[in-house]
């Protein structure tokens, strides 16, 4: 083999062996934003999960109540279908 062809697969093995070392460079990389990412996914989790119970604890459907004077029962407001109120019946 001559001077060339030794220089030629030097070369050759050199880009091999960069491409190898950048390939798992690369998937440190994406294997550590993996780990993120599923760090901050569990993050939001826990955060919505606080929300809805938070949510679900200041969401109090009022028992009726019943007026002294009269002795009748008052109906608290109840939610319509679109999310909004409604005016309670009156008695």
């Amino acid at each position: 083999m001559s001077t060339i062809g030794y220089i030629g697969a030097s070369l050759c093995l050199v880009g091999v062996l960069s491409s190898l070392f950048s390939i798992s460079h690369i998937v440190s990389d994406i294997n550590s934003l993996r780990s993120e990412v599923e760090g901050r996914v569990d993050e939001f989790k826990v955060l919505a999960d606080d929300t809805w119970q938070r949510k679900d604890a200041n969401y109090c459907p009022c028992p009726a109540r019943r007026d002294s004077k009269t002795d009748s029962v008052h109906e608290p407001p109840a939610a319509s279908q679109n999310g909004g109120y409604r005016k309670a019946k009156r008695h």
